[in-house]
């Protein structure tokens, strides 16, 4: 049966046959699905990814309409044959736009999050690609399969998953990736250059092109972003500024002041008052 036909069946059909979750008395430690389904979801639709009970990582493909994935600085449209791959609970809201969205999804186990490149990733996947996938669990949830077909069939999933969105990302778009999600490191031109194998001058060039502006820029500005809701804590300036990958806080504080105007304090004062 293709995606198409199986869409196209009554939809209370759907999510009986689209709602299933693998139990096992033990996983051995092994990584393994969780559970797969499809939904059509409701006008009232949201998700607050922070606030989701278990630790897992999910695959969730648009097959028809329009869902939306907002982060701190970001809101992604989730068009047909969009994905996103996540793990869970993360900092981002999703939820449906006017129109019904309807979505497959596979949950995998906490094992995944050691092979994530990062804590979310978007990609698109042809539905032919999908139908494959539904075909491998729908077999695996009708031969009541054991945790080491299932870990198997995990594995390669989740393989052809990591294929799509590697070869989907320029190299720019993954040093841009990098150091959004490694910005509490202290990176620099040379690590950047051994991670990607390329010279620095390469990677300037690049990101410059790309992004108006140096890598080690785009790294303080981001930094300075997520400096901000450090702000509105109890935490001093010094305290702040390793938080978010300054080993001097003198220097943080120029960078800040550079950036957003003011000093850090000055900052927190205006906070403060509001």
């Amino acid at each position: 049966m293709t995606q198409d036909e199986i869409i196209e069946e009554d939809s209370t059909k759907l999510r009986q046959f689209f709602s299933h979750q693998f139990r096992f008395l033990t996983t051995e430690r092994l990584p393994y699905i969780k559970g797969f389904g499809l939904d059509y979801s409701p006008k009232e639709y949201y998700w607050d990814a922070q606030k989701r009970q278990d630790s897992f990582v999910v695959f969730q493909y648009t097959l028809s309409g329009t869902g939306y994935l907002a982060t701190k600085n970001k809101i992604y449209e989730l068009n047909e044959q969009t994905f996103f791959l996540a793990e869970l609970p993360n900092q981002f809201t999703y939820y449906r736009g006017a129109e019904e969205w309807s979505f497959v999804y596979i949950e995998f186990s906490k094992e995944f999050f050691q092979w994530l490149s990062l804590p979310l990733q978007i990609g698109t996947f042809p539905k032919e690609q999908v139908e494959k996938m539904v075909q491998q669990l729908h077999e695996l949830r009708s031969e009541e399969s054991n945790l080491y077909e299932n870990s198997r069939c995990a594995y390669d999933l989740f393989l052809t998953m990591k294929e799509v969105l590697h070869t989907e990302l320029s190299p720019v778009e993954k040093i841009k990736d990098y150091l959004e999600v490694h910005y509490k490191k202290n990176l620099s031109l040379d690590d950047l250059a051994t991670i990607f194998a390329l010279s620095k001058y390469q990677i300037i060039r690049a990101f410059e092109k790309e992004y108006q502006q140096t890598p080690i820029n785009y790294l303080n500005n981001y930094r300075m972003i997520q400096s901000l809701r450090y702000l509105k804590e109890e935490m001093t300036v010094k305290e702040i500024a390793e938080a978010v990958g300054f080993a001097d806080y003198n220097y943080f504080s120029r960078v800040f002041k550079k950036v957003m105007g003011q000093t850090p304090s000055s900052y927190r004062k205006e906070i403060l008052r509001k």
